[in-house]
């Protein structure tokens, strides 16, 4: 992740890099389906290859860069919006399932005057079931992931 200065007053810094992290993890990659198969929701990317890695003889490159290789990317297909609250909801009610967050003393973000635990069921902020679920760690994202690879029959990740 970029990190942004935004200062550390009341710990403000540390609870948006927070929040960024947790709106960018739930988005999915579907694996391995044909384009007649894509699920709603989803763009159709092409697979390719390419080179990877610095050739050679290529100048000011770190020593890390190489060897150049092929990578062959085979067809995929990425969810086009964020998971949504509403949609991590319908997860939730159907399993049970408590978050990293809901399971901590201090919540998604720590807040340093002693106020509220938060969660994605309340950040700290307004939302409604249309808006990105936040306050969601990466485990609670690949749990929310192997939950809906079985409501729908596809296998769906967390993108790398």
């Amino acid at each position: 992740m970029k990190h942004v200065n935004l200062g550390s007053r009341n710990g403000f810094r540390r609870r948006v890099e927070l929040a960024l992290l947790a709106a960018l993890l739930p988005t999915m990659v579907l694996m391995g389906q044909s384009s007649a198969s894509v699920l709603q929701g989803f763009a159709r990317i092409p697979g390719g290859t390419f080179m990877m890695g610095s050739a050679d003889d290529e100048v000011n490159c770190d020593g890390d860069e190489g060897p150049q290789h092929r990578v062959t990317v085979p067809l995929f297909a990425l969810k086009i919006t964020e998971v949504t609250r509403g949609e991590f909801a319908r997860f939730v009610d159907a399993t049970g399932f408590l978050t990293d967050a809901e399971l901590s003393l201090t919540g998604c973000a720590p807040q340093p005057d002693g106020g509220a635990e938060n969660s994605w069921r309340d950040p700290g902020w307004d939302q409604t079931d249309d808006h990105p679920v936040v306050c969601v760690s990466r485990n609670d994202a690949m749990r929310y992931a192997a939950w809906l690879s079985v409501q729908t029959g596809a296998s769906l990740r967390l993108p790398t």
